[in-house]
């Protein structure tokens, strides 16, 4: 039986405080790790040097753009996508290294990514499994989407089936990263909508973002994590609220 092979690819930009846990639990799944980096002024190359990666320098061209400049490096079997705020749990590396050694037929799998907040847990307000397509066959599929919601589609007729394990996204250490990535990403968002009609905007912040709490809160059940989980849906709620405003002060700017 010949075994698959597998490159991982990530992009980054400043990322040496959380590289080095990624690249320690990819490396065990890993023929190749490519890291595209945007001119990083941190160790960020240095660390993903001292795991064999190789380093390509790329101005960063959007998450869309991007990612398909760096999965279109890779040379192996099947590609992994990872962020350098994600970690392969045990269970999902041996899921992985299942997948090479033997005989499991599939163009592409989905993973369940754990969310943490301050290192805990959050499994309410729509964070999990939080289901992604990260692992698929090379040439088979294509980064796709704007701003920060890219996303990735396969091509017509692929076959797709989940994995056992975790992608653990440590992405939000503190309460105060978790609003600094709200203000952020809510200004990305603003660029794609403000080209929507005022009356467009002004009821999506109306209605769309009332909703998003009674979503995230009870609907998703952020009350079961009690004053986590009423910190999460109150930041989705903010980010929602943040993304139209700042679509329609664009508009009136523009």
């Amino acid at each position: 039986m010949i075994m698959k092979t597998l490159s991982v690819v990530i992009i980054s930009f400043n990322e040496e405080k959380r590289l080095a846990k990624c690249l320690e639990a990819a490396r065990q799944v890993a023929d190749e790790i490519i890291l595209v980096d945007s001119h990083s002024t941190d160790g960020t190359v240095a660390i993903a040097q001292s795991f064999g990666a190789s380093i390509h320098s790329q101005e960063f061209l959007g998450y869309v753009g991007q990612k398909n400049f760096a999965k279109d490096l890779a040379k192996m079997d099947y590609i992994l996508s990872l962020d350098c705020d994600e970690i392969l749990s045990n269970e999902l590396i041996n899921s992985i290294l299942n997948i090479k050694y033997n005989n499991i037929q599939s163009d592409g799998f989905l993973v369940n990514r754990l969310n943490l907040l301050e290192g805990k847990p959050m499994k309410s307000c729509g964070w999990y499994p939080d289901s992604k397509l990260r692992l698929w066959k090379n040439g088979m599929a294509r980064w796709v989407g704007h701003t920060i919601h890219e996303k990735l589609e396969m091509d017509a007729g692929s076959i797709v089936k989940p994995l056992i394990g975790d992608l653990i996204h440590d992405t939000y250490p503190t309460r105060e990263s978790f609003e600094r990535q709200v203000e952020k990403f809510s200004g990305i968002a603003a660029l794609h909508f403000k080209d929507n009609s005022y009356i467009y905007l002004i009821f999506k912040l109306c209605v769309s973002t009332p909703f998003k709490f009674f979503k995230s809160y009870f609907l998703k059940k952020g009350f079961t994590d009690g004053n986590a989980g009423f910190f999460v849906a109150k930041m989705q709620t903010r980010e929602v609220f943040l993304k139209y405003l700042k679509a329609i002060q664009l508009k009136l700017y523009s």
